[in-house]
């Protein structure tokens, strides 16, 4: 969008689609022609990646390649001005080896409706909600070890209605106490200039044992995560990318501590990305624990990246893809009994 000067209580704002429109003359004016004419159309490619078993190539290497070659992916979906002249469009077909059989679609004038979610600015705060920044938790004081207020009781983050900075300083605390011995963490998603990341990074380049699994396949986000998965490398930490054939979706973290002659284990669970950004938007929830009975699960998903082969046993983590469908099947007939029986009985899904 571009805003225009105002006219007294008069705002105006021009698509810049039509600023190009109107600019042809200008654009274009070096050349001879009767006149000109434009037309917005929009592809939509296959962005699937194709992952070939090169066993040359590393995985983070066929990935990188794969995102690349999505740019000349199969058109699967081709929209365009429906007053567009028919041979014009017969035209892009042939160009674009598109026949009557893919999914053509007529469309108006303008088509990234998603721009709209940037529309400016004119004033007019009585447009907007008020601002609600996030909270602190009660119990995490600033100037406060986390890890010792976790130590004493499970704390549960509720995003974005707590402060994300609560998870960022837990792991800037582990980077930096000179008894944490290892931070392991499953990444999906991480903001552009990750906080997450440097406080990983910075634990790395403290000597501590930093293991990160990073799901490359995280759809649009591979090139970032192939960024921050050489950056991690270089800082020194172990970098581990999920499964074949799966992908890593979960969102733990362990933080190991020696004290005295014995190791503590800290756990979080969480519903959503360590991301800063989307910490800020969506409603996700992280559980921070000291419970042996957490933080033992979450070591035990943590020892299966590294050894695929071994079952392991869960009694409290629901962990796919071997226990979490069957377990909700059973909760879910559980409530059915119970509702046939008049007890109380309820879902309850997020």
């Amino acid at each position: 969008f571009v805003v225009l000067p105002s006219a007294g209580t008069k705002h105006y704002i021009i698509l810049l689609d039509n600023v190009i429109r109107f600019c042809l003359d200008d654009i274009f004016g070096i050349f001879q022609y009767d006149q000109f004419e434009a037309y917005t159309i929009k592809v939509t490619r296959d962005a699937e990646l194709d992952i070939d078993n090169d066993l040359t190539k590393s995985f983070l290497e066929i990935i990188d390649a794969s995102v690349t070659d999505r740019k000349s992916g199969q058109p699967v979906r081709f929209v365009y001005d429906s007053s567009m002249p028919v041979d014009l469009l017969d035209y892009l077909k042939d160009k674009m080896g598109l026949d009557e059989e893919d999914n053509l679609i007529p469309g108006g004038r303008y088509h990234n409706f998603k721009d709209y979610m940037n529309f400016p600015n004119l004033g007019g705060q009585d447009m907007f909600y008020s601002p609600t920044p996030p909270l602190s938790h009660p119990l995490i004081q600033p100037h406060k070890s986390i890890l010792e207020v976790i130590r004493n009781k499970d704390v549960l983050l509720h995003f974005p209605y707590q402060k994300f900075d609560h998870y960022i300083n837990l792991l800037r605390e582990a980077a930096i106490d000179p008894d944490v011995k290892s931070v392991s963490i499953t990444l999906y998603r991480v903001a552009r200039n990750s906080r997450v990341i440097n406080a990983l990074i910075s634990a790395a380049m403290n000597g501590k044992k930093v293991t990160v699994i990073i799901e490359l396949q995280a759809r649009f986000d591979e090139k970032s995560n192939i960024y921050w998965a050489r950056m991690l490398e270089e800082s020194g930490a172990r970098v581990l990318f999920g499964l074949p054939g799966l992908k890593v979706h979960s969102k733990l973290c362990l933080i190991t501590r020696r004290e005295g002659k014995k190791i503590a284990k800290f756990a979080t669970v969480g519903t959503g990305n360590f991301h800063e950004g989307t910490a800020a938007v969506y409603g996700d929830l992280t559980l921070m624990s000291h419970d042996p009975r957490i933080t033992t699960e979450v070591e035990k998903v943590f020892n299966f990246f590294e050894a695929t082969y071994k079952t392991f046993k869960y009694k409290h983590l629901l962990v796919s893809p071997l226990y979490m469908r069957n377990r909700f099947y059973n909760l879910i007939d559980t409530e059915i009994k119970n509702a046939k029986a008049g007890k109380k009985a309820y879902i309850l899904l997020k």
